[in-house]
């Protein structure tokens, strides 16, 4: 008796399982091609010329399931510290929102604040190497880029790839 009700609760979970799995292929196959779009990105430069890169943007919700793995976030943390540098890392990430390190990101020198230019499809080159970008349809130009400065200047950027360098007299 016990053993014909523990079968037919194995046959059931059987079934369960294999409807779970029909059903996320299903939404797999006709989810809509997942996108990520970076809404803003803010770099804020400190005094010593380190910048804290601040990025708000909009994913699937199954990006928003990719995005939950430590091993993405730690791939992350690889492509941010092979653009920036051994020291630069990634101080939080949400389904929303980010904030990376990057030290030395602006040259600071006695009479001048030299800020980089920023290239994003250069950007998108090195980083459509990673494994978990590849299955991702990605906006890399951004809708707003601000880089604010310690001294108070700030620079806005609307949909574009290239931002020019920029110097500062101080």
């Amino acid at each position: 008796m016990y053993m014909k009700l523990i079968t037919y609760l194995g046959e059931i979970m059987r079934f369960i399982n294999l409807l779970i799995l029909l059903w996320i292929f299903t939404v797999m196959i006709v989810a809509p091609v997942s996108a990520f779009s970076a809404k803003q990105l803010t770099y804020d430069i400190k005094e010593n010329g380190d910048a804290i890169l601040t990025a708000d943007y909009d994913i699937s919700i199954l990006e928003r399931f990719g995005l939950a793995s430590e091993t993405v976030k730690e791939e992350i943390s690889t492509a941010i510290q092979n653009e920036y540098g051994v020291n630069a890392r990634v101080i939080s990430m949400s389904e929303s929102h980010a904030e990376i390190y990057i030290p030395k990101f602006a040259e600071i020198k006695s009479d001048s604040i030299e800020i980089p230019s920023l290239n994003f499809e250069r950007i998108k080159e090195r980083l459509d190497k990673y494994w978990f970008l590849g299955v991702l349809s990605i906006d890399y130009s951004p809708a707003i880029i601000t880089i604010k400065v310690y001294t108070g200047d700030i620079f806005t950027y609307k949909d574009q790839t290239i931002i020019p360098s920029n110097t500062i007299q101080i």
